[in-house]
């Protein structure tokens, strides 16, 4: 009888008490599991959003590079004399500041000079902050709008420069007045040689992430630089055409 009761005994298995533990203990594991799986993604997802601005900031970037070293062209060395007309050729850098550029230069598909200009949009409605670049044909027909978010150079004390100019092979930055921008104006000798002389243009973008960084609660913030050597083919003075490089 004694022999009978131990092996009873031994076959019983769990209690319900141990198997309540057990249960316990395996929730928590799983919890535990769960939470850095979640973590794990949305970690993933943030630098994914990261990279995603990262990309954006550097096609608008790219966009402008190209857009700037289309500045001047074309320019009567281009075009048949006997054509010559100011909505045949391309004037040139118009308005410059640190923060703003119009110029002419390129063509659409029909031919037409192209007059582009980059504003920034200080406002904070929408996605702004905002670098905006839009574009027409000096005949009037507008190409759309596109711009490039959450741009912090003038935030959160913050003052660096979206554009800076130079002159002689880069190497001079002209200075003015930021609340006096460099406008082109034929009766304005000193601004219209100036304007003609820029043949390298740095751009400094640095912008925000919407989304803040989960381990940091920091949002994160890129910065780009890109300088571009210009051609320029300003028409500076009546009758005078000056070209950089």
């Amino acid at each position: 009888m004694r022999m009978t009761s131990k092996k009873a005994r031994a076959q019983a298995g769990f209690t319900l008490l141990e198997l309540l533990i057990a249960m316990v203990l395996a929730a928590i594991v799983m919890a535990g599991v769960y939470e850095q799986i979640q973590t794990a993604n949305q970690r993933s997802a943030n630098e994914q959003k990261h990279l995603d601005l990262f990309q954006e900031a550097r096609e608008f970037i790219d966009q402008m590079s190209r857009d700037l070293r289309q500045i001047g062209y074309p320019n009567p060395r281009n075009i048949d004399t006997d054509s010559i007309s100011p909505s045949t050729v391309a004037l040139g850098l118009v308005n410059i500041d640190d923060r703003d550029i119009s110029f002419e230069g390129g063509l659409d598909n029909d031919n037409n000079v192209l007059s582009t200009q980059y504003t920034y949009d200080s406002s904070t409605t929408g996605n702004c902050p905002c670098l905006k670049r839009s574009q027409q044909s000096k005949n009037g027909t507008s190409s759309g709008q596109v711009e490039v978010q959450n741009v912090q150079n003038y935030i959160g004390g913050n003052n660096i420069p979206i554009f800076r100019y130079y002159t002689q092979g880069g190497t001079a930055e002209v200075t003015y007045s930021t609340t006096s921008p460099l406008t082109y104006d034929t009766a304005n000798g000193t601004n219209a040689a100036l304007l003609a002389a820029i043949d390298t243009i740095r751009i400094e973008l640095v912008v925000e992430s919407p989304y803040a960084d989960l381990k940091t609660g920091m949002k994160p913030i890129v910065t780009l630089v890109s300088t571009v050597k210009v051609t320029n083919c300003s028409q500076s003075t009546s009758g005078t055409l000056s070209c950089q490089n």
